[in-house]
């Protein structure tokens, strides 16, 4: 079988469609698979990971066909890239933890994401729980992680003469041997 590379500028002008090309977070697990379709049976195996792009005067026809994708108008360009986008911010708040711990500057991750979306340098100070037990370091998930991380500083925002967002707090437990 003969292969030829076609530029993508000629492959887009021969769809005589506008095109939208979504580039980035190739080693991550946040893809977004859009199924272009002249027809509501061209896409037999959809499903909610799925977005379905059809000609506008199809989407009505495809949403009652296929409740459980989201279907929208191949036309609405705006829509179209309003969902890679939302797409990336969700990505990138949970990348960045979504503490909304404001050590970063911005007020909450959605903010950050935002940010550095827009290309500004975002610096995230995510903090490194550990916790150790009579010298052995006991792993921890994300969960008990956040969790004790949150409890903590809580307890010691209360606390007279500390800074409103020290940089590193320790708490030994145990006796003085």
């Amino acid at each position: 079988m003969y292969r030829k590379e076609i530029p993508l500028v000629v492959l887009a002008q021969a769809l005589r469609k506008p095109l939208v090309i979504a580039e980035g977070f190739k080693k991550e697990r946040c893809s977004l698979r859009l199924w272009i379709a002249n027809a509501c049976s061209d896409a037999a195996e959809m499903n909610e990971e799925v977005v379905l792009l059809v000609p506008s005067a199809l989407v009505d026809e495809c949403k009652s066909a296929k409740p459980e994708a989201r279907v929208l108008s191949a036309e609405d360009i705006d829509a179209v890239a309003s969902l890679i986008i939302e797409k990336a911010l969700r990505h990138a708040v949970s990348l960045l933890g979504g503490r909304n711990c404001g050590y970063c500057g911005y007020s909450s991750c959605m903010e950050a994401a935002k940010a550095w979306l827009r290309g500004e340098d975002v610096r995230c100070v995510r903090k490194e729980v550990r916790l150790t037990v009579d010298g052995a370091e006991i792993p921890l998930n994300s969960f008990v992680s956040a969790l004790i991380e949150s409890v903590v500083e809580a307890i010691v925002r209360t606390l007279k003469g500390v800074p409103k967002t020290p940089r590193r707090i320790e708490i030994v437990v145990g006796d003085e041997g």
